[in-house]
C-alpha cells in the first residue's frame, strides 16, 4: 500500500520532532510525497521553518523514484492537472496533487490529508484516506505507541504546535483498543 501525505502531515510530524515515529508507523506502507508536496516542504524549509531541518535530507534529490531515504518515495503528478483541479476544487498544490495520486492508484494509494475542505474533495472521489489523528490512533492501535501514557504525550506534543485537536477526537484517539494478534 501506498500512503501518499500531503504536507500538513509531514509539517506535523516535522514540528513535533517526530518524523521517526511517522516512519515506523508506516514501516508496513510506502511513504509517497508528491513532487508539488516536497516543493511545500523545501520552501517553506528556505523561509525558515526549522523543524523541516531533520527532514530536508531524507527528501534529497527530489526527483521521481525514491528520494534520499529508501523510506520516502517521490512521485510526480501532472502540474496542469494539479493547478486545474486546484483551481477547480479551491485546494493548494499539495492537497490536490494528493488527491490526484490516490484517484490514479485507488487500488494501491492511501491519501493522509488534514484540511477539511481536501478531505471533502477526497470523500466525493471516492479515494481512500484518514488524517494526521488517524494515523496516530493506527500508531496505537498496532502497538507502534506501545501504551496510553505515550500517545497522551504525542497527542499533548500537538498542542505545541499550531495544529488544532478537536476535543471529541482527542477522546475518540485516546478510546482506542490494541489490536488483537
Amino acid at each position: 500500500m501506498k500512503v501518499v501525505l500531503d504536507t500538513s502531515v509531514v509539517s506535523l510530524f516535522s514540528e513535533m520532532g517526530k518524523i521517526p515515529l511517522l516512519f515506523d508507523i508506516l514501516s508496513d506502507q510506502e511513504i509517497t510525497l508528491t513532487q508539488h508536496v516536497v516543493e511545500e516542504i523545501m520552501n517553506g524549509h528556505s523561509r525558515g521553518y526549522d523543524y523541516y531541518k531533520a527532514l530536508v535530507p531524507l527528501i534529497q534529490p527530489m526527483e521521481e523514484g525514491n528520494a534520499g531515504s529508501s523510506s520516502i518515495h517521490i512521485i510526480s503528478v501532472n502540474n496542469d492537472r494539479v493547478v486545474t483541479f486546484s483551481e477547480k476544487h479551491g485546494l493548494g498544490y499539495g492537497e490536490s496533487s494528493v488527491i490526484l495520486a490516490c484517484i490514479d492508484d485507488p487500488i494501491d494509494a492511501f491519501g493522509v490529508l488534514d484540511d477539511g475542505r481536501a478531505r471533502k474533495v477526497a470523500k466525493a472521489n471516492v479515494i481512500r484516506f484518514t488524517g494526521t489523528i488517524g494515523l496516530i490512533k493506527r500508531g496505537y492501535e498496532i502497538c507502534k505507541i506501545r501504551d496510553k501514557s505515550l500517545l497522551m504525550d504525542v497527542l499533548g506534543d500537538i498542542s505545541s504546535t499550531r495544529f488544532h485537536i478537536k476535543p471529541w477526537l482527542f477522546q475518540y484517539v485516546m478510546d482506542s483498543q490494541k489490536d488483537e494478534k
